[in-house]
């Protein structure tokens, strides 16, 4: 029976030919498949690939880079907003370890970030900022993202706000089933960060009251200009996000996303400091959120709930706004995707399929592997 399942398998997905099955399982030994039978399958796979895309260079000739890569045209389904395949589905294990780096983040963030703002925040006797606290807080909140997106981007791609979780899922860098593992995850590393920050601090030490929780910083602040400033600091936020850590042409890439990426990248400091630079406007005007996953811990744990709606409509707005506008820029570009543009530099590989295509070179469509079951999908 198990001699039968794999060539079965590729028969169906390809609708193969009866025979090429047979042909298949002539060349099984009984006791099932092996490593060497996959040669076999590739040659009933090579022959349809042949006839779906002639220009196709044989199965037995892809390499490991070009099995991970290919996904067949017919079930692309909806694409990356740079033209390339959108993120698949996890593996289990994957998004478990995901998840978890990403709460270790959120609650890291949360403890030290609105740590400063619960102790260094500071006033003028006419009720207003202090400059010099405004600075430090920010400071603090983008050189901490910085920090933990070095730590997190090869693990989880070091979200630490479903706010950019939100615009990598929308442009297609994140798969919708880790973005919710993610969520959820972020909103309870936000409560145990801020439940620590409350067990650190006393409280004439929290000069917020609130554990840095936001909120509208004046009287004269209305509503409309808390929503302007988290809609476009973060939108400056996420635009950062996708011009530097998932635009694989961008000068702090080296030709591939961030989003998770394991090698030298330094997206992480253009990030930091869109957060820095967000903060030295907003801080004064709603405390800044620009992530509805910092905000919401704090005001769990200290009860602090004015005006919370706005900490999220805001922020995901604002997400949302820098995926449109990297859309409309990607459609300028004109161009399908960074890997497609390397394959086209790229020498063409010698592959004759038929007597008229004999010496010229032809194009491969870039192949994905199911990296859990280990079969070319």
């Amino acid at each position: 029976m198990r001699s039968l399942f794999l060539p079965s398998l590729v028969c169906v997905a390809f609708a193969a030919d009866p025979r090429d099955l047979q042909r298949a399982k002539s060349k099984v030994p009984r006791a099932g498949w092996k490593g060497s039978d996959f040669d076999s399958m590739s040659q009933v796979l090579n022959g349809h690939m042949q006839k779906m895309f002639p220009k196709t260079k044989p199965c037995s000739e892809w390499t490991a880079k070009e099995l991970q890569d290919y996904q067949p045209h017919h079930t692309m389904g909806c694409t990356h907003f740079d033209g390339s395949a959108r993120a698949p589905a996890p593996p289990m294990r994957d998004l478990a370890k995901g998840a978890f780096v990403e709460f270790l983040a959120m609650l890291l963030f949360v403890y030290f970030g609105c740590g400063s703002a619960a102790s260094n925040a500071h006033w003028d006797p006419a009720g207003e900022w202090d400059s010099a606290s405004v600075t430090i807080i920010a400071f603090q909140f983008g050189l901490g993202i910085t920090v933990l997106a070095y730590a997190t981007a090869h693990t989880s791609g070091g979200h630490i706000n479903c706010a950019v979780t939100l615009a990598l899922t929308i442009v297609g860098s994140c798969h919708p089933l880790r973005a919710i593992a993610y969520v959820v995850a972020q909103l309870l590393g936000s409560i145990a960060g801020a439940a620590l920050l409350l067990a650190t601090t006393s409280p004439s030490s929290d000069r917020t009251g609130g554990l840095g929780s936001n909120g509208r910083q004046t009287a004269d602040v209305t509503i409309g200009n808390a929503l302007i400033a988290e809609i476009m600091g973060t939108a400056l936020l996420c635009f950062v996000v996708l011009e530097s850590a998932v635009n694989g042409e961008a000068v702090t890439t080296e030709g591939e996303s961030m989003i998770p990426g394991n090698k030298q990248n330094l997206a992480p400091i253009p990030i930091g400091l869109a957060v820095f630079m967000a903060h030295v406007l907003c801080i004064p005007i709603t405390g800044c959120s620009i992530n509805p996953t910092r905000s919401f811990g704090p005001a769990v744990v200290s009860g602090t709930w004015s005006d919370h709606w706005i900490w999220w409509v805001g922020p995901l707005s604002g997400a949302a706004l820098a995926s449109l506008v990297w859309l409309v820029l990607k459609k300028f570009d004109g161009k399908s995707s960074p890997a497609a543009e390397e394959s086209t530099t790229k020498p063409t590989t010698k592959s004759p399929t038929s007597a008229s295509d004999k010496g010229k070179g032809v194009d491969l469509p870039p192949p994905q592997v199911d990296k859990l079951a280990g079969v070319a999908v």
